[in-house]
């Protein structure tokens, strides 16, 4: 995505889909600016992966900002309960 002078190369979630409290890795690629994910991540550096561990499906919200530009991207992480159907 592309704001301004601001481009996000790739924003992703592997894996996409866990049980409630397993690991999932954010990364993000972006060339220059300053990232933050929300909710409850905080910064992330380009190429860096970060850890979460959802218990509900939760959307990441990835604002990187150059100035006073910005860019946004998200992903989604679906978490699977026990004895829950699709």
């Amino acid at each position: 995505m592309r704001s301004g002078t601001v481009l996000i190369q790739r924003f992703e979630a592997s894996p996409p889909a866990v049980r409630p409290g397993q690991s999932v890795r954010l990364m993000a690629e972006f060339p220059i600016g300053h990232g933050q994910v929300e909710p409850e991540v905080g910064p992330i550096h380009p190429k860096v992966a970060v850890v979460v561990h959802p218990r509900e499906d939760t959307t990441y919200t990835l604002t990187v900002r150059v100035g006073e530009h910005s860019a946004k991207a998200t992903v989604q992480v679906k978490v699977a309960h026990e004895g829950a159907r699709d």
